[in-house]
């Protein structure tokens, strides 16, 4: 069953609304006051979602989708809109729009998710920083429902389109695209093929300490995987890899096909098991706030505490609440806001906790949460 849809968002609504022309001067001056509601209503009133090209690429596109059955229930929606005051502007309208209206076209979920750097006014960080991020963002909420999602890419620049159709194929899931002179989806459903799995068995370090730190100084880098030069690095990684210049120094960082090839793969948690990765602090440094409260339950869940601090990649462990009604012996664990959430129930009451580490992607705490999980069944 497919009921999210990941949704590339880009400028004709706007356009249609700023000439003046399609919803009249009320919308443009709604517009340019930012009273955005008010034209979601305007959109509301109009007719035909599938064919009137007034509504924009993306809810003509999204109508297509709901109509061909595409997908089999309208449960999220997350649309990805540009690192602009214009994408902020358009993504609350169509937030607004699908969230509510009569042609059978509302999500019960919608999210507007903007793409830092994703911004054609400087060809530099659109493409270092923009791209990235926007594989990093479709590629995390993909993850989360991989086999309910479908990515639109009808919206947005050309380089999105394309992309967004490497990642749909890297990771088995269907992309979709609408031609401007046609009322109907086309479906690309995805390859039954995957990628050499072997590059990233030969450079899993690589692909591990890129993904967790974003950027790394190029020195840095070759140290840390044992080349003297540039000119070390094979020419098959490199296809994966951009070289930048910032500020007279040399960066080296995922390319967005290294990016879309490291969601293709099957990763290898040990590669963290690398000093680059480790915290710089004595274990008795990297607790905090576990002397304000929950005393009886720090005294009798120290031991476990004591394992946590102990582990190389936390940099820090923060107490956040407490509760000493009893709850039985269990744990959970979190990835989320750039931390991991470990909660601790005993028999004395619950301690809620969040680790910190020196890197804090998804992927690179997902791979501490593994080892945290492992310690804490091993102790509790």
């Amino acid at each position: 069953m497919r009921d999210h849809v990941i949704c590339t968002v880009g400028a004709s609504l706007q356009n249609n609304i700023v000439r003046g022309l399609v919803f009249g001067e009320e919308a443009k001056r709604f517009y340019e006051e930012d009273r955005l509601s008010e034209i979601s209503r305007i959109l509301r009133k109009q007719d035909d979602p599938l064919n009137n090209r007034n509504f924009g690429a993306e809810i003509n596109s999204m109508a297509s989708i709901v109509k061909q059955g595409i997908v089999d229930q309208r449960e999220t929606l997350y649309l990805l809109v540009s690192d602009t005051t214009e994408g902020e502007k358009i993504g609350k309208i169509l937030k607004d729009y699908f969230k509510e209206n009569d042609h059978e076209l509302d999500f019960k979920n919608v999210h507007v998710v903007k793409v830092e750097g994703l911004n054609d006014s400087d060809e530099f960080t659109f493409r270092n920083k923009g791209l990235r991020n926007l594989i990093r963002e479709m590629a995390k909420y993909a993850r989360l429902n991989r086999e309910r999602v479908v990515i639109n890419a009808t919206g947005g620049y050309k380089a999105q389109i394309a992309y967004a159709v490497a990642l749909g194929q890297a990771l088995g899931i269907p992309v979709c695209y609408r031609f401007d002179r046609f009322n109907h989806m086309v479906e690309l459903p995805p390859l039954p093929i995957g990628l050499d799995q072997k590059i990233y068995n030969e450079n899993k370090l690589i692909f591990t300490l890129l993904d967790a730190a974003g950027e790394l100084e190029l020195s840095e880098f070759l140290k840390v995987i044992g080349w003297k030069s540039w000119a070390d690095v094979p020419e098959k990684m490199k296809l994966f890899l951009d070289r930048v210049h910032i500020d007279g120094k040399d960066f080296v960082a995922l390319n967005p096909m290294g990016l879309i090839y490291a969601e293709s793969v099957e990763w290898d948690y040990s590669a963290i098991d690398h000093p680059i990765f480790y915290s710089n602090r004595e274990p008795e440094e990297k607790l905090v706030g576990f002397e304000i409260h929950g005393q009886k339950v720090v005294k009798q869940a120290y031991k476990i505490i004591e394992k946590l601090v102990e582990l190389p990649w936390i940099n820090s462990l923060h107490l956040t609440g407490s509760s000493e009604k009893s709850s039985g012996s269990s744990i959970r664990t979190l990835v989320q806001d750039g931390c991991l959430k470990v909660e601790l129930f005993t028999e004395k009451g619950a301690l809620y906790m969040k680790a910190y580490c020196r890197y804090r992607s998804d992927r690179f705490l997902e791979a501490v949460r593994f080892k945290v999980e492992k310690v804490l069944s091993e102790n509790i």
